[in-house]
């Protein structure tokens, strides 16, 4: 008898697949996982890597800024256009999240601004030019950031500083022009409550404003109408009254008074070098001769020390620290050409110095720039004893306005204008077909249309 046979051509039963070994799996999940790391950071290390922490973009040109170290804000203060409002955003300090933004007033483009923090009254003021020849000022809660009174004037704000304690703000600034005069050009000072006028005076275009909140009065600085010479004189903070007035061949800048008022001295930038005046009496106690006319002024009370900045353009720039008791000059550190912005940690002992481009003007409008991105160098002074600490260069996406340190995070604020183009974007290399599944890794097409602000940890 003949087995049966089991037909050749017949379906076969599939065969068992192994189990997925376990080393297998760790394998292929560590794979992912450094997969997402590198995507990661080809995403997030443009923006995080070095020492800019984040990058904040407006929609319009930034007109001032300010930092209060005891509530951990930053205000940030931009220009309208036309009908559109000029704001002030209110950013946290120690990661640049905007918290609030309020409208402060109507600004026409290329209007001027100011802000002034009192981190002991706890209140911000806010001034902003209107296209009628006049300005708006808010008076703001640093925790909070709401408006608690606006108030306005008939002088363009330039600059404006704010007394709690005696509850007035002082604008400086230029009137409406009237064929050859300018109205109401000068000081006008206010009630910081009610919005009263307290005083205004009329003494040419108003440059710079400083109280000495410990005498209980501001020094300003007036250029004359003609453009040459200028006067800097003090008034009463309460009643407006003006207490003294020299004349001073003043230069044009609105780093350029700085009080230190613990001893009560007045440093002015001038034409030729520093004016160092009594702001009780107005005496003139010395000329410091600089090398050049400053850029700034800055006044360090807790050691009683001014650190004046001289830009070159040519050479190397130089800082010039002084004894801001009696301005007797201490010493000189050479700093990189090109000087646009000085700012002081008083808490820390440092001074940041920011520098940009190759052959460009003080104000940073020229320079070697690769797109929007300019060489810039930040230089870090031991105030404490003078010496260069540390000095490193990095590159600053636009065009840098203006500096300020938060002394409660030590973290450097900087204004930056967009530049003409696109900035160097580290993800151009990315294969196209990459950055068709994964949107962020696109390179930037463009700067944004207002201005940015930068927060930089200058101790990295």
């Amino acid at each position: 008898m003949v087995a049966p046979t089991t037909p050749r051509h017949g379906p076969r039963p599939p065969r068992p697949r192994p189990p997925v070994s376990r080393r297998r799996l760790v394998g292929g999940l560590v794979a992912a996982l450094a997969l997402a790391g590198m995507v990661g950071a080809w995403v997030w290390w443009p923006a995080r890597g070095g020492p800019i922490l984040r990058v904040v973009a407006f929609d319009h040109p930034i007109g001032a800024l300010a930092v209060d170290p005891t509530t951990g804000r930053s205000f940030v203060l931009t220009l309208g256009a036309g009908d559109a409002p000029s704001r002030v955003t209110m950013l946290d300090a120690r990661t640049g999240a905007p918290l609030r933004t309020v409208a402060v007033g109507v600004v026409a483009g290329g209007g001027t601004a100011a802000l002034d923090v009192d981190a002991r009254g706890g209140r911000v003021a806010a001034a902003a030019a209107n296209d009628a020849g006049g300005g708006t000022v808010a008076v703001l809660d640093a925790h909070t950031g709401a408006v608690l009174r606006r108030m306005g004037t008939l002088t363009s704000p330039i600059d404006v500083a704010l007394d709690v304690r005696r509850g007035r703000v002082v604008v400086a600034g230029m009137g409406a022009q009237i064929g050859a005069a300018l109205r109401d050009s000068g000081v006008d000072v206010r009630d910081a409550l009610t919005g009263d006028r307290v005083r205004a005076g009329r003494a040419g275009v108003a440059l710079a404003v400083a109280v000495d909140r410990r005498a209980g009065c501001v020094v300003a600085v007036s250029q004359a109408l003609s453009g040459v010479g200028g006067t800097v004189a003090a008034l009463d903070v309460r009643t407006g009254r003006p207490l003294w007035s020299v004349a001073r061949r003043v230069r044009a800048t609105p780093h350029g008074v700085s009080v230190d008022e613990r001893t009560g001295r007045a440093l002015i930038a001038e034409d030729d070098g520093v004016a160092v005046l009594d702001t009780r009496t107005g005496r003139l106690l010395r000329i410091v001769q600089v090398g050049g006319p400053p850029l700034s002024v800055v006044a360090d009370p807790s050691r009683h020390r001014a650190f004046v900045t001289v830009p070159g353009q040519v050479g190397m720039s130089r800082l010039v620290v002084l004894d801001s008791r009696d301005g007797r000059p201490l010493h000189t550190v050479p700093l990189p050409a090109n000087v646009v912005a000085t700012a002081l940690d008083a808490r820390r002992g440092r001074l940041v110095v920011t520098s940009v481009g190759v052959g460009g003007g003080a104000g940073g409008e020229t320079g070697r720039a690769s797109g929007a991105a300019w060489a810039g160098t930040l230089t870090v002074l031991d105030v404490r004893g003078g010496s260069v600490r540390r000095g490193r260069a990095i590159t600053l996406p636009g065009i840098i306005g203006g500096t300020v340190i938060d002394e409660g995070t030590g973290y450097l604020v900087v204004i930056s204008t967009p530049g003409p183009g696109p900035p160097p974007d580290p993800r151009a290399w990315v294969p196209g077909w990459l950055q068709r599944w994964v949107p962020a890794l696109r390179p930037a097409t463009g700067p944004p249309p207002g201005g940015r602000v930068l927060l930089l940890d200058v101790a990295r």
